[in-house]
């Protein structure tokens, strides 16, 4: 399960710290069973210099969630904020990548979790950064570089960032990819190599018309396979697919916010390939205050839980007061359950 055009250019790219991503390094030891990571940004108040601090998630048979150990403290530069629901693990692997933004560049970092220490930083200067997906067989990160009128999908790879396909076409010239774009709105399946990009108030490809797309990107081709027009009113908050590795088969799903209703839910696409609505599977009301994050992950003991938080999705604060919610996909557990958290979390992944 995976749960982020100008004329082709080279994307300027700066590599520091240590080299490698680490690919394929596993101890027969780690990771132990359901470990499960979090990373939280440093209090709005907090002082200079800020750090954020990934750590151990836990959870009981209710799914309430607390915060375990500290595993490493990111320290931040002045206005650098990290990116909410990019945060990834590679499962059974020994390391999670972070990125973050401070608003005119964007990092990733590669930190083991397995020694505590950051492995590597990718600088990508002058643009926004968020969506991203590993590659659970290659240990790649794939990300989305961000800017006005600029989408460019990126491959990182050791101290290489390569293009995979640039979809700054589907962008009005003076729109900034990263609202266009925004936080969870795509999703990848490792097993054949796809990914789907959610474009909001996107140019149609031969019209001057506008609206909320998908695309389907062939990654072993690096091209625009389908392009799926979203009906009136919807966009997904978070999106994810149900990746199922035996029978090659991909739902796309996510979560959504329906106002009329009130309610926050999870569903699917249903219709075709050029035309799909969003099917609604679980709901839940949305309390007054309460915002729809896009964090949406891999929990221990569910298929995935997605948030809500008293600031705006868009804000990456910490509040004093949210609800997790998880789910399944299958009958007859997909009711939600919904628990309290004190918390802030930008993003989770299991290791295992």
């Amino acid at each position: 399960l995976t749960n982020n055009n100008m004329a082709p250019r080279e994307l300027s790219v700066v590599v520091a710290l240590l080299a490698a991503l680490p690919l394929c390094v596993v101890s027969s030891s780690f990771p132990p069973p359901n470990l499960w990571i979090g990373v939280s940004p440093p209090d709005t108040d907090a002082p200079e210099p800020r750090a954020a601090t990934l750590f151990t998630l836990q959870a009981d048979s209710s799914h309430h969630v607390t915060r375990g150990s500290t595993v490493f403290t990111l320290p931040l530069r002045p206005r650098e904020q990290l990116a909410i629901d990019s945060f990834r693990c590679r499962p059974y692997g020994t390391f999670c990548v972070v990125s973050t933004s401070n608003g005119t560049s964007s990092w990733l970092y590669n930190i083991s979790i397995q020694d505590k220490r950051l492995t590597s930083s990718v600088e990508l200067p002058g643009v926004t950064v968020h969506n991203m997906h590993l590659d659970k067989a290659t240990g790649a990160v794939m990300t989305f570089a961000l800017g006005v009128g600029k989408a460019v999908v990126v491959r990182v790879v050791g101290k290489t960032v390569t293009t995979v396909i640039d979809v700054s076409s589907y962008l009005a010239p003076d729109v900034d990819g990263a609202v266009a774009i925004p936080p969870g709105s795509s999703t990848a399946c490792s097993n054949v190599n796809v990914l789907w990009i959610g474009v909001r108030n996107a140019t149609l490809p031969g019209s001057n018309a506008r609206a909320n797309i998908i695309l389907n990107i062939n990654l072993n081709t690096s091209t625009v396979s389908k392009v799926t027009r979203l009906a009136d009113g919807v966009f997904f908050s978070s999106m994810w697919a149900s990746c199922n590795n035996r029978l090659k088969l991909n739902r796309v799903g996510g979560t959504m916010y329906e106002p009329s209703l009130g309610v926050a839910s999870y569903g699917v696409l249903a219709g075709t390939d050029t035309s799909a609505s969003f099917d609604p599977v679980s709901s839940t009301p949305v309390p007054e205050g309460l915002f729809l994050s896009p964090l949406l992950t891999q929990p221990v003991g569910a298929d995935f839980f997605f948030a809500l938080y008293n600031e705006p999705a868009t804000s990456p604060r910490n509040p004093s007061f949210g609800l997790l919610v998880f789910g399944n996909f299958k009958p007859p557990q997909q009711r939600f359950v919904t628990t309290p958290i004190d918390f802030y979390l930008s993003g989770a992944a299991r290791l295992s």
